[in-house]
């Protein structure tokens, strides 16, 4: 997040998300999150690959970076 230390990199962003909530149909919005690799959601202190992240880091097996339902888990041992 260095890059935000910058104030007109911040200013950009800003700027940048503001066009992009502009759109009352939010299909710009929604084709630039399908080229998203991943998502941040800094509330909730969390980062996740996007199935696009998946598919990009292990073609053969995107399934290998999702964690699996640990009570469906546990149920069957």
């Amino acid at each position: 997040m260095k890059i935000l230390e910058d104030p007109e990199n911040l200013r950009l962003m800003n700027q940048a998300e503001l066009e992009l909530h502009k759109d009352q149909k939010k299909v710009e919005l929604y084709r630039e999150k399908e080229e998203l690799l991943y998502a941040i959601d800094e509330k909730g202190f969390e980062a996740d690959l996007t199935e696009k992240g998946r598919n990009f880091i292990n073609p053969k097996d995107p399934e290998a970076f999702v964690l699996p339902e640990l009570t469906t888990v546990f149920a069957r041992n």
